[in-house]
């Protein structure tokens, strides 16, 4: 009778560790799900910063293609005002050193960007765990 009491002791104290392993796996993903009002907030802050570079150089190109109009005057009617193909085009422009760190900026947000969007869709799934069990 006394070996039949140590099996339930186990059972409770192996369900009770179960337990607290999916309490602590919650509190995780309650945690993810809690910040993902915050991205958001960044991905629009990232897209704003991109749009001020954007202007930026399109301003620097804009006076650089008024300086050199008549160079320029063809190319101008074929990129349709597309910065970035404009600056690939004249290598000028990319030595640059405002342009080159705008140029490392936009790409470094847009990757940021990029990534907080994946980290959002990770914590659709995230809440689904949540919600629906380990």
């Amino acid at each position: 009778m006394f070996a039949h009491d140590d099996g339930w002791i186990f059972l409770a104290a192996l369900c009770g560790l179960v337990a607290f392993g999916f309490l602590v796996g919650s509190v995780f993903l309650i945690y993810d799900i809690k910040t993902e009002y915050a991205i958001d907030d960044n991905i629009a802050m990232y897209q704003e910063e991109n749009a001020e570079i954007e202007k930026q150089i399109g301003e620097l190109v804009q006076n650089y293609m008024d300086y050199e109009q008549e160079t320029f005057a063809k190319t101008k009617a074929n990129a349709h005002g597309d910065v970035m193909t404009l600056i690939s085009m004249f290598p000028e422009l990319k030595s640059d050193r405002l342009v080159a760190f705008q140029i490392e900026n936009y790409t470094k947000n847009k990757q940021k960007v990029i990534s907080l969007k994946e980290e959002k869709i990770n914590i659709k799934t995230e809440r689904w765990l949540l919600y629906f069990g380990h």
